[in-house]
């Protein structure tokens, strides 16, 4: 949000206009999550669908009243917007320390390809390490694909030997089963995200 806006907390919200990069996205219900904490209807707000590029110059020319970025973008409008734009709140604050992005594929295509589907998701492990490993090199691949200066990118930390964690696979299908956005109830978490395939785990 802007530091010049009149929202000073989430009850500030209502009527405001709130920029997500995809709807359904963890970055879309982390912001649904932080508003019912709040009791605040979803509905009171209003929803425009920007690229996280494009929601640092809607927020700075008062397009919209609230963005929610993922780094490098958040470093770059933290450096470059510093004294203009303010935190309202992130992730940590909503739902703590979990895992909420994973990979996936077809079940059955990996049940007849399991070489293939090992090698894929090996690879992914092995990414993870190198990332862990070569941070400087790591920021000047995401500078080139993201636009941002490496200056702004940050040190990048993914789960190691990118492991699913079934609890938070459950955390997630819950949260959806309890907003309807998964209508069915035979569903277990194991079954959605596990580390199968995952060569450097076995």
């Amino acid at each position: 949000m802007r530091c010049d806006s009149d929202i000073t907390s989430l009850a500030d919200l209502p009527g405001k206009t709130f920029a997500v990069n995809l709807w359904r996205s963890s970055f879309h219900y982390t912001a649904l999550m932080a508003l019912e904490k709040a009791q605040i209807a979803e509905d009171n707000l209003t929803w425009v669908l920007l690229s996280f590029d494009n929601q640092i110059p809607a927020l700075a020319n008062g397009e919209v009243d609230v963005i929610g970025l993922m780094e490098p973008y958040n470093g770059y409008a933290a450096a470059e917007y510093g004294d203009e734009f303010c935190l309202l709140f992130n992730a940590l604050d909503v739902f703590g320390p979990k895992q909420f992005t994973t990979h996936f594929v077809n079940r059955v295509w990996a049940e007849y390809n399991p070489e293939v589907a090992a090698a894929f998701v090996g690879g992914i492990a092995d990414a993870v390490a190198w990332i862990e490993n070569n941070q400087d090199a790591a920021k000047a691949i995401i500078a080139q694909y993201t636009g941002i200066d490496a200056q702004f990118v940050p040190d990048y930390h993914f789960q190691a030997h990118a492991a699913v964690i079934a609890d938070d696979v459950a955390f997630w299908l819950n949260y959806l089963v309890r907003r309807g956005d998964v209508t069915v109830d035979w569903l277990n978490p194991i079954n959605i995200a596990n580390n199968q395939y995952n060569p450097t785990l076995q």
